[in-house]
């Protein structure tokens, strides 16, 4: 589904004084069944009962372009990804998932349907907290585990089918 995340709220520049105007910046990730209209009249329905709220869509982010596309599974690039996944995995399946964030892979939607978010490392929940924030790390075997996996999906994409 869709997520939502305030990421940024302003009132009073001073604690022991009353705002006058408070403002709330919202991120909205969007999954693929929704659209940015479909969002927008949701929000708007959430808070219709709050007086004195204004809705404004900001100029900040990414606009415009609504979620990525669903990328197909049943090619070879999503085989050799499949594949390379599982030996990464010690032989657990590999499945598709969404990717939330705002990634660059979207300029490449207009080349070819086949856009993939893959990373072949095993991450932890505590390895997660790792990206975009305070002390952004990788574990080494995870380096380890990308060069070889990247490796891997070069050398059996250039095989070819």
């Amino acid at each position: 589904r869709t997520t939502t995340a305030p990421t940024m709220l302003a009132g009073s520049a001073k604690e022991n004084v009353l705002a006058q105007r408070a403002s709330a910046m919202v991120n909205f990730r969007i999954h693929p069944n929704d659209t940015e209209e479909d969002i927008l009249e949701h929000v708007r329905e959430v808070t219709a009962g709050i007086e004195g709220i204004e809705i404004k869509i900001g100029q900040q982010g990414i606009r415009g372009q609504g979620a990525s596309p669903v990328s197909p599974t049943d090619n070879l690039a999503y085989a050799v990804l499949a594949s390379v996944a599982e030996a990464t995995a010690g032989g657990a399946p590999a499945a598709p998932g969404l990717v939330l964030g705002a990634t660059d892979a979207r300029y490449a939607s207009a080349i070819t349907p086949n856009v993939y978010r893959f990373a072949p490392a095993i991450m932890s929940p505590e390895d997660l907290t790792g990206f975009h924030g305070t002390n952004e790390r990788l574990a080494v075997e995870n380096m380890g585990r990308l060069a070889t996996g990247y490796a891997q999906i070069i050398l059996a994409m250039d095989a070819g089918e």
